[in-house]
């Protein structure tokens, strides 16, 4: 298995880091509906992983045929003890608060 990410823009992204799918799967209408990928290298290439959310992905069997293609949703990595977490769907555009200050106005 083979796994490509690249931007939205086409460019490849070039990584020192390995990555390997552990599983896919599909669903009965509309294709490819999820995937996990771990990603193993050096500690400064894996906080780059961060970096790679909403990223095209593509998982290619050993005959070099696409089996999986989405965007990366989220990356959760733990480093030194220290765990990141990062996931599109806690991404807004847009945010209102409503609050009423100490004097309740």
């Amino acid at each position: 298995m083979n796994v490509i990410l690249e931007r939205l823009s086409g460019e490849k992204v070039f990584s020192p880091c390995a990555l390997r799918p552990t599983r896919y799967s599909h669903a009965a209408m509309g294709g490819p509906d999820a995937a996990e990928i771990v990603v193993t290298g050096p500690a400064g290439a894996l906080l780059d992983a961060l970096s790679w959310l909403a990223h095209r992905v593509t998982i290619f069997n050993d005959g070099g045929q696409a089996v999986w293609w989405g965007l990366v949703q989220a990356v959760s990595l733990r480093l030194a003890g220290v765990e990141y977490d990062v996931a599109a769907s806690e991404i807004v555009n847009r945010m209102a608060v409503v609050y009423t200050d100490a004097s309740g106005v």
